[in-house]
């Protein structure tokens, strides 16, 4: 320990050094794995990259509001819905809403964006849905990113037309 100090080297308790050691592993692993993720052109790509992150049994997969959504179980038996980002390979994993963005985050990023009136606002198969009145004052339904509140797809409210 003394050769330590000399060298100006301050002493770490084994404790901490294995806490750090065991978070720079997990860290790299992240890493390694988002640096990994290619991007995602198909079906069978997107049950591919959700079978190689760990998860069994994936159903119901569909290609909605720009991105591969997919329902799977994990190791552990937790249904979660898992989006993949087709141009990144990214997934991202909800186990329900405890896992998204808070609802109160969500209508403020909303408003921030020119939306009001925002009403409905709830957590559907891994996207933010809601309701709302756009800048122009016309009545619209959005989808949103999960994690940001970023408007993902914006169509009109039709509901009550006679077409």
């Amino acid at each position: 320990c003394a050769h330590r100090q000399a060298a100006g080297l301050i002493p770490i308790p084994k404790e901490f050094s294995m806490r750090l050691a065991l978070f720079l592993s997990i860290a790299l692993g992240l890493a390694a794995a988002s640096a990994h993720a290619a991007p995602v052109q198909d079906a069978a790509q997107a049950l591919a990259a959700v079978e190689q992150a760990g998860y069994v049994a994936p159903y119901e997969l569909e290609f909605k509001h720009g991105y591969w959504s997919v329902e799977a179980t994990t190791p552990e038996g937790l249904r979660v819905d898992v989006l993949i980002n087709p141009q990144t390979g990214e997934l991202l994993s909800f186990d329900g809403i405890s896992t998204a963005l808070p609802r109160n985050q969500v209508r403020a990023a909303l408003e921030a964006a020119g939306y009001h009136r925002v009403r409905d606002l709830e957590f559907d198969d891994g996207f933010w849905e809601a309701e709302a009145n756009n800048a122009q004052g016309r009545e619209v339904e959005l989808v949103l990113h999960p994690l940001t509140g970023a408007v993902l797809a914006e169509r009109f409210d039709d509901e009550g037309d006679d077409d």
